[in-house]
């Protein structure tokens, strides 16, 4: 179950990364 967990938070974390990076380039290239 904790592996699960761990996977899942990485998982998360990593489209998280992926949102706010393609936002920031985003508002970036915008300007």
């Amino acid at each position: 179950m904790f592996i699960n967990v761990s996977k899942w938070k990485c998982f998360v974390v990593e489209i998280f990364i992926y949102l706010i990076f393609f936002l920031i380039f985003k508002d970036y290239y915008k300007n």
